[in-house]
């Protein structure tokens, strides 16, 4: 049987035969992509076809959990060959559809599945970028991994049984799920089923209270998915390993549906931290004062001299401080004594937190979005340290991305955003330096491309100095209802959707 002349050939014959009674045959093409076809026949002629393609990739890496991620229908084919090497194959599918057999019927309906493919190939690659994984055209993979591919048994079989289990009826795809654009929100649909979509931009600087933990979360990580599907970043202080299905899709995709929404669920870009292993108390960035005051040395000569030596020199590490703090040329005052004192004091802080204070935080690969299409989302998971460590470290980050962009690194609209679950465990209390200092880097994030969301039982647990900066107030009122006022606008009562991602 004649194959019309879709574009992209030459479209070579790689298989002809039958699946479960039905006619197939299976081409390929020079850009690695596999065209399936199960004819539907009436008295012997053929009248239509399911149609689905493959793009096939030669991968190597961590392709398990990449596959995890996304929203894609990809099959993944592992083939150990005996000499401790893995051939893994990964096949990334468009959706099948029902053409009837006639040459504009065809054409029309292949040409849509090859751009959908496409577009989902460039997603594809864009986000193994962020995965210590890489991704090559079967056609360009070495010799032995396309021999080996290309005579897989499995091969046939798979790509048969998917074009048969499916649902003939088109669907497509676009780069980023449908109906998230860039720079928008979104919330869900009002009780007479309107679509509420606002832009992001209005929540730079949102609340969310009231209500339980699991509400507030849900409405956080609406917004925060949001800012990722716009390219935006961000980092989440997370107290409770809660946001860890954001890279996951749901699979609550009815939900979805219920709530108008078109758009495929989604895992995202995900690198987790745990603070208390993975992160540095970098003292060059650390408030001398704060620094001192949080592990208790009081105001007397030994903080001073703490204080000082930090501010002079901005030390890379405690073992560099300790060494500039002996340096220090004894007499009245600081005396060889008090001297002396201080060593010990900073030797017992580096004893009880051993290289918590040796070395710099990537900012900058914290802020780089994870692939030209999304953002990635950094969890800082805080559920292991105690108050002191979550007190510094939470400063010590917030203000290396407020230095970061103060300098101009990253501009031009959000670049950022900044997740507090738990806000008042981090800022709480306005009268101690960390904190104080804390709640003024909050108020001038917008000044520099900077977003936050905070999450706490009531407002009044937020402090005053913060408040003064909201725009957008999100009080649960019952589950996903949500009040919503914001700044010039009038209050609107909203049904917040389902996440795209895993809750």
């Amino acid at each position: 049987m004649e194959l019309f002349k879709i574009s992209d050939g030459p479209w070579e014959k790689f298989y002809d035969g039958k699946t479960q009674n039905s006619d197939m045959e299976i081409y390929t093409n020079p850009e690695s992509m596999m065209l399936v076809l199960i004819y539907d026949k009436e008295n012997g002629k053929v009248i239509g076809a399911v149609i689905e393609l493959f793009k096939v990739f030669y991968s190597q890496g961590d392709a398990e959990h990449f596959v995890e991620t996304l929203p894609r229908r990809i099959t993944l084919i592992n083939r150990h060959d005996g000499e401790k090497r893995d051939n893994k194959f990964l096949l990334l599918a468009s959706e099948p559809t029902y053409a009837t057999w006639n040459e504009k019927s065809f054409l029309d309906e292949t040409d849509k599945l090859l751009k959908a493919l496409k577009a989902s190939s460039v997603l594809i690659r864009d986000v193994s970028k962020a995965y210590d994984l890489t991704l090559t055209d079967i056609n360009n993979a070495d010799e032995k991994a396309k021999g080996i591919f290309f005579s897989e048994p499995l091969v046939i079989p798979l790509v048969a049984e998917s074009a048969m289990k499916e649902h003939v009826q088109a669907t497509g795809y676009d780069a980023l799920p449908k109906s998230i654009t860039k720079g928008e929100v979104i919330l869900g649909l009002t009780k007479d089923r309107q679509k509420i979509v606002e832009p992001l931009a209005i929540f730079s600087k949102s609340i969310v209270i009231d209500g339980g933990e699991a509400d507030r979360k849900r409405v956080m990580q609406v917004i925060a998915e949001s800012a990722l599907l716009s390219s935006i970043s961000i980092v989440i202080f997370d107290g409770s390993n809660s946001f860890d299905g954001i890279g996951h899709p749901t699979s609550k995709r009815d939900d979805l549906r219920k709530y108008e929404l078109e758009q495929e669920p989604i895992g995202f870009p995900v690198k987790k931290f745990d603070a208390a292993s993975e992160l540095k108390v970098d003292l060059s960035v650390t408030s001398p004062a704060g620094f001192a005051e949080i592990f208790g040395i009081g105001e007397n000569v030994v903080s001073k001299i703490i204080i000082s030596t930090i501010e002079k020199n901005r030390p890379a590490s405690l073992k560099e401080l300790i060494a500039k703090v002996r340096e220090l040329p004894p007499g009245d005052e600081p005396s060889a004594f008090d001297i002396g004192k201080a060593v010990r004091v900073l030797t017992l802080i580096g004893n009880t937190y051993p290289r918590m204070f040796d070395g710099h935080n990537n900012i900058g690969a914290m802020v780089k979005s994870g692939t030209r299409a999304l953002g990635k989302a950094n969890i800082i998971n805080i559920s292991k340290t105690d108050e002191r460590l979550t007190l510094l470290i939470s400063h010590n980050i917030m203000s290396s991305i407020k230095e970061y962009f103060r300098q101009g690194k990253a501009s031009g609209g959000m670049g950022f955003m900044v997740l507090l679950p738990k806000a008042s465990k981090i800022h709480g209390d306005s009268q101690k330096i960390l904190e104080k200092e804390i709640n003024t880097m909050l108020a001038e994030y917008g000044k520099i491309g900077l977003g936050f969301v905070l999450s706490e039982d009531k407002e009044i647990d937020i402090p005053q100095d913060v408040l003064k900066e909201v725009e957008a107030r999100l009080n649960i009122v019952s589950g996903n209802d949500v009040g919503v006022q914001l700044s010039g606008r009038k209050s609107y009562r909203v049904l917040v959707r389902p996440t795209l991602s895993r809750e």
